[in-house]
């Protein structure tokens, strides 16, 4: 009877040690950052402009950056970088709050080249990346033609860039792609 009872107590204080540690190490993994390249976009308002949008989760919309470079890489990391991007405000897509980033050294003539970005945060020692998405203007014309599947809606989208490229105009396309 008395190793049943000092069993039990046994057991019983190895719970209640147990628990909360399990607890710990589950709510101690919520709090790493997650962040996502959810959509890309064109804009043509001053001048031609790729938009992206960010998922943020367990970090600050201020510390999140969008690091972006104009070739391909072997490593896309903060010492390799061409340019950094700071959100110009947020929008829902899809249900989430995403940060909007524009990228606007990019100009009409560059409709083939490619732009490749990844979202970016830092806390403490610990940096944390999205994955890498690459995005073009002739990528946003493909996807476009595709949706909408007429040649009408492609001559337009290139008569838009040529009339943006000739003046600066204040027409905002509204199609948007997700990542692949």
């Amino acid at each position: 009877m008395k190793k049943r009872v000092l069993i039990s107590l046994l057991l019983a204080v190895v719970l209640m040690v147990s628990i909360p540690v399990a607890v710990f190490a589950t709510t101690s993994n919520t709090n790493t950052p997650v962040l996502n390249i959810e959509a890309r976009n064109l804009s043509l308002k001053d001048n031609v402009q790729l938009v992206f949008y960010v998922s943020y989760e367990s970090v600050e919309a201020a510390d999140v950056k969008l690091l972006a470079w104009t070739s391909a890489q072997s490593s896309y990391t903060v010492s390799t970088l061409d340019a950094t991007l700071t959100t110009v405000g947020t929008t829902t897509y899809n249900d989430k709050t995403c940060l909007l980033f524009y990228y606007t050294d990019m100009t009409a003539k560059q409709m083939t080249d490619d732009l490749y970005v990844r979202a970016y945060t830092k806390q403490g020692d610990d940096v944390y990346y999205s994955d890498v998405a690459k995005f073009s203007i002739l990528e946003y014309a493909y996807t476009k033609l595709g949706k909408i599947g007429d040649k009408y809606s492609y001559r337009k989208l290139g008569k838009d860039l040529h009339q943006q490229h000739r003046c600066s105009s204040q027409h905002h396309l509204h199609v948007e792609t997700k990542c692949r």
